[in-house]
């Protein structure tokens, strides 16, 4: 089973030459070299959280198109559940813009792929 972080590369290579960009171009947007980018998208380097997130604002995707998430588990959708239900009472809404609650959720959810990922 490949990786959460080939998985992410992978996506990004798609994504980027859907768009018929370079890795050049890509590593401009996000301010990066091509090295990083090839580098992302083969799992040589593991991408950080902050250009997951400028990744899905730029491609106007969510951050479980980026990971290949796919929560259709039971354990992963109960521990998604609970999640959410803990930040709902942890944080109000009115702290966040729906957007910031979204990414959240989304961040939870990659954390939770994650531990399947590196436990399975």
């Amino acid at each position: 089973m490949p990786s959460l972080y080939h998985k992410i590369g992978r996506n990004i290579k798609q994504l980027r030459k859907s768009k018929k960009q370079t890795q050049e171009d890509l590593g401009k947007i996000l301010g990066l070299s091509k090295t990083a980018i090839v580098n992302y998208e083969n799992a040589q380097r593991k991408i950080s959280l902050e250009h997951i997130v400028k990744l899905c604002n730029f491609y106007e995707i969510t951050v479980n198109d980026i990971i290949g998430y796919n929560d259709t588990t039971p354990k992963n959708k109960q521990e998604t559940f609970d999640l959410i239900d803990k930040w709902r009472e942890e944080f109000p809404e009115e702290l966040f813009s729906k957007n910031e609650i979204k990414l959240l959720i989304d961040f939870g959810k990659l954390l939770i792929n994650a531990r399947s990922v590196n436990n399975g």
